[in-house]
């Protein structure tokens, strides 16, 4: 990384043989932990970030079997029971990719506290 005048940082990018751009691995972590926090999907996240989805798509799959090789992100399933209380109003909660959930009364918020508990997003 080099800095230019006025103290931006510039990035000098690799191309490959066919002139494909070589994206370090650095580079590819901060994009994806910045679609982790966002709410965008990952086709506006890496139109956004000026990457080809499907290039965007297999550094998600890449990170999640490697995640999945350490045994971090590890997803077991939890059960939940809702009881019969209602109040009007809903909350719609939304975590980055394309994880959403719409709750329409105080259990099914107790619900989701619980489920966004077990996630470790909270």
């Amino acid at each position: 990384m080099e800095q230019a005048k006025g103290g931006v940082e510039i990035t000098i990018l690799k191309q490959d043989r066919v002139g494909r751009v070589r994206t370090p691995r650095e580079k590819q972590m901060e994009i994806l932990e910045a679609f982790d926090r966002s709410v965008m999907s990952a086709v506006a996240c890496a139109e956004h970030a000026g990457i080809k989805y499907p290039t965007f798509a297999s550094w998600i799959q890449r990170r999640r079997r490697e995640r999945g090789a350490a045994g971090d992100g590890a997803v077991s399933w939890v059960e939940a029971v809702v009881g019969s209380e209602s109040e009007s109003g809903s909350l719609v909660v939304e975590l980055g990719g394309a994880c959403r959930m719409v709750v329409g009364d105080a259990a099914g918020a107790r619900l989701a506290a619980e489920v966004l508990k077990h996630l470790g997003r909270c």
